[in-house]
């Protein structure tokens, strides 16, 4: 079996992409978990996006080891975006607290639940230059993790796709999914008596996780 070094350039790239792109998928999936009334599966599923999220940009930049020239001018104004847009700095924030210091409670970011939907504490206002969509019953305003599950992986797709029209135009790699221009809508005001709301109201829900652990397993029945 060849080694990644001995593939051609175009090889090399149709490699990289269909790894970020079955990533994508990763991420995508486990958006499904960001809506769920148990605040394990829902925290989980932040946790997740974090991760698989951050990783999607780290099989891009594999494709350097084929056109390193070409990829570091085209990539180096890409980067320093990341480093400055406050909602992927708070995500990466988010991924590291899980990688490095196995999640639980963490006092700038920990999850919390109103009426059906899921917060993050100093969650950020902005994304691309542009205001994130917030709840404004919300003592700050902030934005759902399901807004900031979708503003993700919107961007992510775009900078798989540019990847693609940069460096493989016309390959087999072109995005699966339409892109949406408009931001997630501004969310009404929560219904008291939705059929979606959580167990409880929490505004410590990740310092639970870390105190209680997780549910004990059921015991055996020696009756």
């Amino acid at each position: 079996m060849a080694r990644k070094f001995d593939l051609t350039r175009e090889q090399g790239i149709h490699l990289v992409l269909g790894n970020a792109m079955s990533m994508l998928d990763r991420v995508r999936r486990a958006m499904v978990d960001l809506g769920d009334p148990d605040p394990w599966r829902a925290g989980t599923a932040v946790y997740l996006i974090a991760v698989l999220g951050r990783s999607v940009t780290q099989i891009l930049q594999k494709i350097g080891h084929y056109d390193k020239d070409h990829w570091l001018a085209w990539w180096t104004p890409r980067q320093a975006f990341m480093s400055s847009d406050p909602m992927l700095i708070y995500l990466n924030k988010v991924r590291n607290d899980f990688l490095k210091e196995g999640g639980g409670y963490h006092a700038d970011r920990f999850l919390f639940g109103v009426s059906g939907e899921w917060y993050l504490t100093n969650a950020p206002a902005q994304h691309n230059g542009h205001a994130i969509p917030v709840n404004p019953h919300l003592d700050p305003p902030l934005p759902s993790i399901q807004t900031l599950g979708e503003l993700y992986i919107n961007w992510l797709q775009s900078v798989v796709d540019e990847t693609t029209a940069e460096f493989a135009p016309g390959s087999r790699f072109e995005s699966r999914y339409p892109q949406t221009s408009a931001p997630p809508p501004v969310p009404e005001t929560p219904d008291p008596t939705s059929r979606r709301s959580p167990p409880r109201d929490s505004r410590d829900i990740l310092r639970g996780q870390a105190e209680s652990g997780p549910p004990a397993p059921p015991q055996p029945d020696h009756g």
